[in-house]
Formats: C-alpha cells, sequence, structure tokens
C-alpha cells in the first residue's frame, strides 16, 4: 500500500485548525478545487454528480486509497502524527453534504468559500507518533505549498 505525506495547511489555517480537526474527528480533507484557467480544470464523477476540479490537485489527491497511509506533521504543536485510510468520501462540494465536509469541521466555513470548493474526504485511524523536528519535516515536505505527496522513506 502507498505511503502519503499530507499538509496542515498551515499557510491558510495559523493557528492549527486543519491538523486539529483532521485528528479530533478521525478525517482528513483535500481540497481539489477549480483553477481560475478553465483548461486547468476536469469535470469528474461525485456521490451527488459531476464536479469541476483542478487537473492538478485531482492527480495528485485521487491515488489514495484505503489502506494507504498517511503522514501529517502538525506545525503548531510540532507533532507527527500516521494514519491508515479506512474510508473515502467525494468528490463532492460541501454545500451539497456540510455533515461530511472537512472544510466545515475546522470552522474556518463561509458561504461564499463554501460554494467554491470541492472535496475529497478521508476516514483515517491517527496516532502520533513523534515530534515534528526538522529531520521529519524535510522527510514530509512541510515546507512545500503541496497537499498530497508521496512520503520520502
Amino acid at each position: 500500500m502507498p505511503t502519503w505525506s499530507v499538509h496542515d495547511c498551515h499557510t491558510c489555517n495559523r493557528e492549527g485548525q486543519w491538523a486539529k480537526a483532521a485528528v479530533a474527528n478521525n478525517v482528513y480533507g483535500i481540497c481539489v478545487d477549480q483553477s481560475e484557467s478553465l483548461n486547468a480544470n476536469k469535470e469528474v464523477d461525485g456521490p451527488f454528480g459531476k464536479v469541476l476540479v483542478s487537473k492538478i490537485r485531482w492527480a495528485k489527491a485521487k491515488g489514495i486509497s484505503v489502506g494507504d497511509t498517511l503522514y501529517m506533521g502538525d506545525t503548531v504543536q510540532k507533532k507527527v502524527f500516521k494514519g491508515i485510510v479506512t474510508s473515502r468520501f467525494g468528490p463532492f462540494c460541501p454545500l451539497n453534504s456540510l455533515e461530511q465536509s472537512f472544510f466545515c469541521m475546522t470552522g474556518l466555513k463561509t458561504d461564499e468559500k463554501l460554494a467554491t470548493t470541492v472535496e475529497l474526504v478521508y476516514k483515517i485511524e491517527w496516532e502520533e507518533v513523534d515530534d515534528l523536528t526538522d529531520v521529519w519535516c524535510n522527510r514530509l515536505g512541510t515546507s512545500r505549498n503541496v497537499t498530497v505527496s508521496p512520503f520520502v522513506e
């Protein structure tokens, strides 16, 4: 099974809401919102019909499957979490399913943002595995502004 590094989105969530919501709710969400450039998007089937997603974001996130391992560095709490994917829901627009929306769980929702967001949401069994050190940051790619990437062993 593949192993992935997922971001705590600390550049947008400086108080650590993304990682806190992920661990507290045993989930992880990836926004695959459409790009501003129409040529950079594609239509995919979701549980509530077709949605328009960014080709690049979709290509990176769609490979995560049940049984895969995720590592997430929480840059606010300075902790590393390891999780096993137990299910996936999406892609979907949160306005169609607020109770399934990871974005809503973060507390960062606004109607304007929810109207343009498309999410993939994964159920995860998280466990804390270590303190977030410089070595972990390099392995996880914490400084990169990429939500999903292959984990560097």
